[in-house]
């Protein structure tokens, strides 16, 4: 019913101004009348010039219910753009006084602005305004917010990565920076790409960044902010952390040490730059002669394109002499060949 008992907006708005400007508002609470005075718009809560949100709670009355026992209200923004526009119910009995208390909502300035909230009594058959009435407010600045929507943390990226998100208030020089880290700490990126929008809407950004990729892939944090041009501050900051696979395979040896006498079997521990093909790692011992004395293959638990961790219990045939032995820990390829490898020292002896 209310597209139907609502006139066009800009017609409601103008008409609204000419009649308040004729009636003028007192300055103790909001009040309005209509021509003959028969009907009179009171807001008693919130007081002239409070600084609100959205929803604002307001409270007030009338002198006689609403023949379409409705209020109807808009909300300006000091340039008279319409912030928010509807109705509330009023409960009551018709011709008697009624009082209201309802949440309205509007979209708010996100600079921050003065703003006028107008209510109206309405006649359902005519259209024409009956008694109005409006209410100066103030509405603060939103406090700046970066929000990186994707890619989400610890998400596995490639160079450049691809960034989207929005800025609550649009940035000062229309633009945010970056600077990407390692996990040395390293800076292996950094610049400023530019902001979409406006002073009303806030900003948005598609963003791809180029950065120095590691060659040992691993962590990556993306630092955005926006830095206001004039004084140097930050009015905002956001950090995302993300994940860059290694360019190259590699197996490392941990423990034991280089030159340990070891028994069998022997444990083996260490790390791959990335998840082995195929979930498994080959090994192979042999002594000073190159004779063979084990070989075979040990399960990797990870994910895939992941750094991942090995320990290896290795039984071989024990050496008739004491001396040096030689292990291998290799990563083999779906064609059989050698795409990494560690190898260490170790010793054989009573």
């Amino acid at each position: 019913m209310l597209h139907q008992l609502f006139r066009p907006l800009a017609l409601l708005i103008v008409a609204l101004s000419l009649l308040l400007a004729g009636l003028g508002v007192p300055s103790a609470a909001a009040q309005g009348r209509g021509p003959n005075g028969a009907q009179r718009i009171t807001i008693e809560s919130p007081a002239p010039g409070t600084q609100v949100g959205s929803p604002v709670v307001i409270m007030g009355n009338v002198t006689r219910l609403p023949a379409s026992a409705q209020l109807f209200y808009t909300v300006l923004s000091s340039d008279g753009r319409a912030l928010g526009t509807g109705s509330f119910p009023i409960p009551g009995n018709p011709g008697e006084p009624a009082s209201f208390i309802t949440s309205l909502t509007f979209v708010e300035p996100l600079e921050g602005d003065a703003i006028s909230l107008q209510l109206a009594d309405q006649d359902p058959a005519t259209g024409s305004l009956l008694a109005a009435t409006a209410l100066p407010l103030t509405v603060a600045a939103a406090p700046q917010r970066i929000v990186i929507e994707t890619p989400g943390a610890g998400i596995l990226v490639g160079n450049p990565v691809v960034l989207t998100g929005r800025t609550v208030r649009f940035p000062a020089a229309a633009a945010l920076g970056y600077a990407i880290y390692a996990s040395t700490g390293a800076q292996v990126g950094g610049g400023i790409f530019p902001v979409t929008g406006s002073r009303q809407e806030g900003g948005r950004f598609t963003a791809s960044l180029g950065f120095f990729y590691p060659e040992q892939g691993g962590p990556l944090q993306i630092d955005l902010y926006d830095q206001d041009p004039l004084t140097g501050a930050f009015p905002a900051t956001a950090s995302l952390q993300v994940r860059t696979v290694a360019l190259r395979q590699q197996v490392i040896i941990e423990t034991p040490a280089l030159g340990t006498q070891v028994g069998s079997p022997v444990v083996i521990t260490g790390r791959t730059a990335r998840y082995p093909i195929g979930g498994a790692l080959q090994y192979r011992i042999s002594d000073s002669r190159g004779v063979a004395l084990a070989g075979g293959r040990v399960l990797v638990a990870g994910n895939l394109n992941d750094p991942a961790r090995f320990v290896a219990s290795i039984s071989f045939t024990p050496p008739a002499f004491s001396g040096p032995l030689h292990a291998e820990i290799f990563e083999v390829d779906e064609r059989g060949g050698v795409t990494a490898v560690g190898v260490i020292d170790l010793r054989w002896g009573p």
